[in-house]
């Protein structure tokens, strides 16, 4: 947590008997949390994460990393989403001295990926749509690379348009690449 904090990456390959050195996969001295990791079918290990810029105010950015080779060494590709709003209720941000939700809520925005069986990278996460303070606190969002991570589709809010908090989205994408999400609505 905090200024230097990294997401890692470490493998076994004798079913958890021994690991791997840790392999650090986000930049030194950025504030980052939430790592989500995805195998796709093919093998190639996939991990998500927020970055802030700063934190707690943000912006935010979705990071995602992919290896090739089973965790040895990664790549960073697009992230999906770069400089999104930092969901927080001012007041309730207040009251929580963290970023929080209406209702004292304290809560981190981070982001789901998986990968269907046609290799298609999806990513879900949230994000305050119109800035701290005002209107909207928090939305869901989808996107969908079939680039392997080069580029993203379009982003789709998930949930319908209003002012009540939408979060902590989850993801899954069945055998037939059908993506399915849900999210808590206030």
């Amino acid at each position: 947590f905090g200024s230097g904090a990294r997401i890692y990456s470490t493998f076994s390959t004798n079913a958890g008997a021994t690991w791997s050195a840790q392999l650090a996969l986000s930049a030194a001295g950025i504030d980052v949390q939430g790592a989500w990791p995805a195998v796709a079918p093919n093998g190639d290990v996939w991990v998500a994460w927020l970055r802030w810029n700063p934190w707690p105010s943000g912006p935010m950015d979705v990071e995602v990393a992919r290896s090739t080779n089973g965790g040895t060494s990664y790549t960073l590709v697009a992230n999906p989403m770069t400089g999104g709003g930092n969901p927080q209720d001012a007041t309730a941000t207040g009251n929580c001295g963290r970023p929080a939700l209406k209702g004292n809520i304290r809560y981190l925005p981070s982001p789901q990926i998986a990968v269907g069986p046609d290799g298609a990278v999806h990513v879900i996460y949230a994000k305050d749509p119109d800035g701290m303070g005002s209107g909207d606190v928090v939305n869901s969002y989808y996107r969908r690379s079939a680039t392997s991570g080069a580029s993203w589709g379009p982003e789709v809010q998930l949930n319908d348009v209003g002012t009540n908090d939408q979060f902590f989205a989850t993801l899954s994408v069945g055998a037939t690449n059908t993506v399915s999400t849900s999210w808590y609505d206030r």
